[in-house]
């Protein structure tokens, strides 16, 4: 993995055209914070609704995904976006358990 981002999406998914340029402009906001590994965002059903049916409120910037998930309740249809040092370093550290 030669590039500073690594993306987790399903098979049948897709981004929608302006998705690159929002995670570019994003990862500039984060790239130099250790304490963050990534980015996260809903996904949503062709016709533009949430797959989620309720959005991440627009105060919070930082959250943990076990957070949005159990504590918010956000079902899991995220799309992924890590730190490749990240991924790297968690491979890394699997093999060697």
């Amino acid at each position: 993995m030669n590039t500073p981002l690594w993306v987790c999406l399903d098979s049948d998914d897709y981004f929608l055209g302006n998705a690159v340029k929002i995670i570019i402009s994003k990862y500039h906001l984060i790239k130099n914070d250790d304490k963050i590994c990534g980015m996260i965002g809903l996904r949503v059903e062709k016709d533009g609704s949430l797959m989620q049916r309720q959005n991440i409120p627009e105060n919070i910037k930082f959250i943990k995904q076990n957070i949005l998930r159990y504590r918010m309740n956000i079902p899991p249809e995220y799309t992924q976006v890590y730190k490749t040092e990240v991924i790297k370093n968690h491979e890394i550290a699997s093999q060697s358990e």
